[in-house]
Parts: structure tokens; sequence; C-alpha cells
């Protein structure tokens, strides 16, 4: 899975589910293959890979599905690499909220201007908006401010996706000179390469004599200006 949102969100549902007491059922996109779906269900999650796309085409079958499931609370996370252009995530709080349903929000990230009159879709619907950045309602653009002043906001820290591993100091040093010639530090970014990253600014704060920047990630939109 390369998104990390979607990452977080298949270790929080497994980590739910391991509760006795609730029921967890995720709507989420086609997989691409049974192999997902296997695991989903030893890990105890009712799946619905039922989504071909995110766009407002898909929206009877978001209420379908919250007919048949009924859940006390609809938790929706921002944002995802498979939303990508689709308009329906920007209703589903408000779809939700319709149904009656409690509604949970988790945002990820930060938006530009050019998002604020969707994102008033979401900003809008009652329920308590869960954040993983520290500051972020500080951060947050003036009119986003105002519209989400009636908003309970919950910091919760991101954990790391990734497993722990133990190695040992021979270990370490063997992966460093794979990477390092000269220098003395490696500089690792992960994730996806857009412009809003700021990847750039890793060549400006390094020093080459003393640097080695490795960028392990996918980058959008290959070729474009931003590359």
């Amino acid at each position: 899975m390369q998104c990390g949102v979607g990452d977080y969100s298949c270790n929080l549902a497994k980590s739910l589910a391991a509760c006795a007491e609730i029921q967890i059922g995720v709507l989420t996109s086609v997989f691409d293959s049974n192999e997902s779906e296997s695991e989903s269900e030893r890990e105890g999650l009712e799946v619905f890979p039922i989504m071909k796309s995110w766009g407002l085409a898909e929206t009877l079958k978001v209420i379908k599905i919250i007919r048949y499931w009924s859940p006390d609370i609809v938790h929706i996370q921002y944002p995802t690499e498979e939303y990508r252009d689709g308009l329906l995530e920007w209703f589903l709080p408000m779809i939700s909220f319709l149904m009656r349903r409690k509604v949970v929000q988790t945002w990820h990230e930060g938006y530009s201007r050019r998002n604020v009159p969707k994102l008033l879709l979401k900003a809008f619907v009652p329920g308590r908006l869960v954040v993983v950045r520290p500051q972020y309602k500080e951060k947050l653009l003036p009119v986003l401010r105002w519209a989400l002043r009636n908003k309970r906001f919950v910091f919760i820290r991101n954990a790391s996706v990734f497993p722990k591993i133990a190695l040992g100091e021979q270990e370490k040093d063997i992966l460093r000179r794979q990477y390092l010639r000269t220098q003395k530090r490696l500089i690792l970014f992960l994730g996806f390469v857009y412009p809003h990253k700021g990847v750039e600014l890793l060549f400006e704060i390094a020093d080459p004599a003393l640097d080695q920047i490795v960028i392990a990630g996918k980058i959008m939109d290959e070729g474009g200006d931003y590359h």
C-alpha cells in the first residue's frame, strides 16, 4: 500500500478490531487482487472494497453501505491517494451526518487556499476532528479557523507505520556505506514527491560535502514543470 494514510487507517482498523466489543467495517476502493481481502478477514475486519472511484457517481454505494451496516460512528480519513480528484470525498461527512450517524474526521495534512470552498462542506459537519500534527489549528488559514471555531480538535500523534528492526552497529555501518561516499550524514526523505512537500528544500539545506540525500518515494506528475 503506497498511501501513508491508507497504511495508518489499516493499522487503526486492526487495532480497534482486536477489542471484542468493537465491530469494524471498512469502505474502500476496489482491490487489485484478493490478497488484501483475505488478510482483512483474518484480522476480523468486515471490508467493503466496492468503490471504483470517489466521484459523485458512486454516492449511492456509500448510502447503501451506511444503511446496510448501520454504524454508530463514521470515521473518515483525509486525504488519501485513492480519492484522487473525486468530489465525493468532500461530501462524505455531510452524507453521514444527514443519515443521522456520528461523524469523526481525521485530517493528516494541511490544505491550500484553493480548497477552502470544498473544505467548508466538511468543516460545518458536527463531530470531533482528529489531527495528527501539533499546532494544526494555529497553522490553518484564517477562514478555516473561523469555520472550525466550534469544532473540538483532538491531537493524536501519528505513529510510524514501519515495523521496528534491530540492527547491530556493524550492520548499520554496512548500510550507511552503501549510500555514503565521502559524506558523513545520510538524509532520507520517504513519501510522495509533491510540490507542496517542499522536497527541494533539502538541496538548499544540505551540504554536499557532508550530506548524502536519498529520496525513497513516488514522483508524482513525472515530467512536469516541478520535476
